[in-house]
């Protein structure tokens, strides 16, 4: 009879430290995922080329689309965006391809959307690559996140039509008072 023996207390030890790290990793993983479905913001990732990979909540409101819809789609055929001249945000003017081909985050811009039911909104957005190592390759994606500015523009557009409209009426009185001067 061959007896053998070990002791495994440092083997156990590490696997309650795996245990409890994984225990950590997955309460980290679903508070992400909270913040990620809860907030305002439209927050969608694409591949290199445009394709969505994932989406939140707030991106199927904006687009009036659901996620389903919405994931593996091209990002311009959920927003088509146009600049403020109406040219539309594609090929080379595709924000995502800016910010992959610099390797910077483009802080903020406005675009004009018309979601799929036929609402046109104004979105401000901001653009972040993330490049990542993946079978000894860069890999990267592109992470969208958007809000519907509309009702800012509204305001900014009204505030400029009454400073308009009072300098105008001014600049008639004062005309008016110079001529009996």
């Amino acid at each position: 009879m061959i007896g053998n023996h070990r002791d495994i207390t440092e083997l156990t030890g590490q696997a309650d430290q795996i245990k409890s790290q994984l225990a950590s990793s997955e309460g980290e993983r679903e508070r992400w995922e909270a913040i990620f479905d809860n907030v305002e913001e439209a927050i969608l990732v694409t591949d290199q080329k445009g394709k969505i990979l994932r989406s939140n909540p707030a991106s199927e409101i904006l687009s009036g689309l659901s996620e389903k819809d919405i994931i593996g789609r091209e990002f311009n055929d959920i927003f088509p965006l146009q600049n403020q001249h109406g040219i539309p945000m594609t090929g080379d003017l595709f924000p995502g391809l800016e910010a992959l081909m610099t390797r910077e985050a483009i802080e903020y811009f406005e675009a004009k959307f018309t979601n799929s039911e036929g609402r046109e909104a104004w979105l401000g957005i901001s653009v972040s690559p993330t490049f990542y190592q993946k079978n000894d390759r860069e890999e990267a994606e592109v992470i969208f996140v958007m809000r519907d500015v509309s009702r800012l523009k509204e305001i900014d557009q009204a505030k400029s039509d009454f400073v308009s409209m009072a300098s105008h009426e001014l600049r008639t009185t004062l005309t008016d008072i110079n001529g009996y001067i």
